[in-house]
């Protein structure tokens, strides 16, 4: 049975609609304890990945000598035995 997908696949996926914003803004000014929660979610989000992202800065900063931010790997390779030595971090 065909139900009209037709009309829905030929509508462009993103419009933007002035009744759609007012029945938005309508709802968040008749639910403000719904609205204050979601605001504050919205910060507890984007002060999370901004502490994250300075957190990463400080924490993973480049290597002290040139081009050190292109480092990817450190090995430490046993030459004698052409193998590669598993070794502790602070090693």
């Amino acid at each position: 049975m065909h139900f009209g997908r037709e009309r829905w696949q030929s509508r462009p996926p993103l419009t933007f609609s002035w009744l759609d914003t007012k029945l938005g803004l309508r709802m968040l000014l008749r639910y403000p304890g719904l609205t204050l929660v979601g605001g504050l979610g919205l910060a507890v989000v984007i002060a999370g990945g901004s502490a994250v992202a300075i957190f990463d800065d400080i924490v993973y900063a480049s290597l002290p000598f040139e081009e050190g931010d292109r480092v990817v790997v450190l090995e430490n390779w046993d030459t004698e035995w052409n193998n590669q030595e598993h070794r502790v971090l602070h090693d």
